[in-house]
């Protein structure tokens, strides 16, 4: 991934699900072609609005896809948070595959809020 500076508009897309709650990859796919047709700068998907933890990794990797090819040329920011080390690379890697320029990873619970533990945590990613 490169780390081009991030600026303008970059909403968080949401995830869309059907009525038998699956996920809908072209729903969001249509979602992410209006905020880009009206004016976004980029995007960020999946984040907290996305409803990420509902969504396994697979299904995640597979909407990143989707959201990476509307985004293409433009600012696009792969939420890549998971439970694991191994899973947040994981999704980092998709992301970079469906070119985003950026990741955000939010530590999960588990790892507490202690300065080491954290460290710890994000350097075993980088």
């Amino acid at each position: 991934m490169s780390s081009p500076l991030l600026s303008g508009i970059l909403p968080v897309l949401p995830t869309i699900f059907d009525s038998s709650n699956k996920v809908d990859v072209a729903a969001t796919r249509r979602v992410a072609e209006f905020a880009r047709e009206s004016g976004s700068h980029g995007a960020v998907f999946p984040g907290v609005a996305s409803e990420f933890n509902f969504l396994d990794l697979s299904e995640r990797a597979t909407l990143v896809a989707a959201v990476g090819d509307v985004f293409k040329g433009k600012p696009f920011v792969v939420g890549a948070s998971a439970d694991n080390v191994d899973d947040v690379v994981r999704m980092a890697d998709s992301g970079a595959a469906a070119g985003a320029t950026a990741a955000m990873i939010m530590a999960p619970a588990s790892v507490g809020t202690e300065i080491p533990a954290l460290v710890d945590f994000f350097g075993a990613i980088a």
